[in-house]
């Protein structure tokens, strides 16, 4: 059995535009970038055989993306993001893989929903994006 060619999360960046260059999100400890989703579309009447429903496939859209970070109410790459959320400005994405391969999309900043974690715990947030149009991967 080969040996696995797994990589591990620390080193990835995830950046966007906001300031006109991209830049790094600060302190970010995951996210989720589910991968593309096809739509369905119910085409069921009353005809439909074996009493079943029937669907063909619609278009494609990228999930909303899920970020957590620790919240640093300071720093300038954070306050960006919150500024795009107020504005609804679509910003230039990159998330940068520890190995140098680079995905590449835009998207709306939705929210950033910051929570106080309490006594002996950090202040963390949340932070939606919702890509717009294709993730361009490296073929």
């Amino acid at each position: 059995m080969p040996a696995s060619s797994a990589t591990a999360g620390y080193g990835v960046l995830l950046q966007h535009n906001a300031s006109g260059s991209y830049v790094s999100i600060a302190e970010v400890e995951s996210f989720s970038n589910g991968g593309p989703e096809r739509s369905t579309i119910d085409v069921s009447n009353l005809t439909s055989p074996g009493d079943y429903q029937e669907f063909i496939v619609g278009m494609m859209k990228n999930p909303e993306m899920s970020v957590k970070v620790n919240f640093l109410p300071d720093d300038t790459t954070q306050r960006g993001l919150l500024a795009a959320v107020v504005n609804g400005t679509k910003l230039g994405w990159k998330i940068i893989w520890n190995a140098g391969t680079t995905w590449s999309f835009n998207g709306y900043p939705l929210s950033v929903q910051p929570t106080v974690g309490g006594i002996n715990t950090k202040n963390t947030a949340t932070i939606k994006i919702q890509p717009t149009g294709t993730i361009t991967q490296p073929t």
